[in-house]
């Protein structure tokens, strides 16, 4: 969204226009600055469900459809962390909800220990999935599922479960 300084016309300002096109440039070049801090740091922003990358952490997102995420340093306290990332290989009319949650905890569950570093059976971290809706499986030819971990009681995680052996 472009602000009032940068719409109107040259001189339309009077004899502030000069200054205020320096604030608007500096205030631009500030802008800029903390965006790349901010991707360079990892912290947080929102990120689409189809760009999610193994090691993203992120908060519950709520809602029963997740088409973007906001995510946080895993330095930080956080609900889930991304552990792997595959396709279903399946074929054919989206076979309904809980067949395809069914095949995702099934596609994820064999990456936990690899990722963690500790058996799922005796783990206290649980396995959530984020998998294609009907919608999304029909219209976008939509296979993929993001594996994510969380904690096996609710609690909030601090730091990558990445071979923590948690």
């Amino acid at each position: 969204m472009r602000s009032n300084a940068e719409v109107r016309k040259p001189g339309a300002l009077g004899s502030r226009a000069h200054e205020t096109e320096v604030h608007v440039k500096a205030f631009r070049l500030v802008a800029a600055l903390v965006a790349l801090l901010l991707a360079v740091a990892g912290c947080s922003g929102s990120t689409s469900v189809f760009e999610m990358k193994v090691g993203d952490c992120f908060d519950d997102p709520g809602g029963e459809a997740v088409l973007d995420v906001e995510t946080i340093s895993c330095d930080e306290p956080h609900d889930f962390e991304v552990f792997f990332i595959g396709d279903l290989q399946y074929e054919g009319t989206y076979p309904g909800d809980s067949e395809v949650s069914d095949m995702a905890g099934n596609l994820c569950l064999p990456h936990f220990t690899q990722y963690v570093g500790s058996d799922f059976q005796t783990s206290t971290l649980n396995i959530s999935t984020l998998y294609p809706s009907y919608e999304s499986w029909t219209q976008l030819d939509d296979r993929e599922v993001v594996c994510a971990l969380n904690d096996l009681y609710g609690q909030k995680l601090t730091g990558s479960a990445r071979d923590s052996g948690l």
